[in-house]
């Protein structure tokens, strides 16, 4: 079984797709049968999962996000599961917010830059 991962990240927290398949949680949309987008857990915790989304360029503004999000949120509370969502840029934020959460903070939030990114 192959994991589609993002082509400019690994697969979040975890590391390695056998380390995802054994603790993580999420679903894969297929368009033709080929992967095309995920959202699932980029880290797990006992109460719950911080969600990671990905859909090809090729591919968004198709309501894909939406459905996917909504399956795993879904997922996640019918399993007790606090599902979080950490909107990066506004598109996130609004794709949150569709989806019933809202904004009560912001905060700052620090990264490493990977190797071809300029600081």
């Amino acid at each position: 079984m192959a994991l589609l991962t993002r082509p400019d990240r690994s697969t979040g927290a975890f590391p390695n797709a056998d380390a995802f398949l054994k603790h993580g949680l999420g679903y894969c949309v297929l368009y033709d049968g080929q992967p095309v987008g995920f959202a699932l857990s980029y880290a797990t915790y006992n109460s719950g999962i911080e969600i990671d989304l990905w859909i090809h360029e090729a591919h968004r503004r198709q309501g894909l996000a939406t459905t996917v999000s909504a399956h795993l949120i879904t997922t996640c509370l019918d399993r007790g599961l606090e599902p979080h969502w950490d909107a990066a840029n506004d598109e996130s934020a609004n794709l949150a917010e569709k989806l019933g959460y809202r904004r009560v903070e912001h905060y700052r939030m620090l990264r490493r830059l990977l190797p071809n990114e300029v600081p």
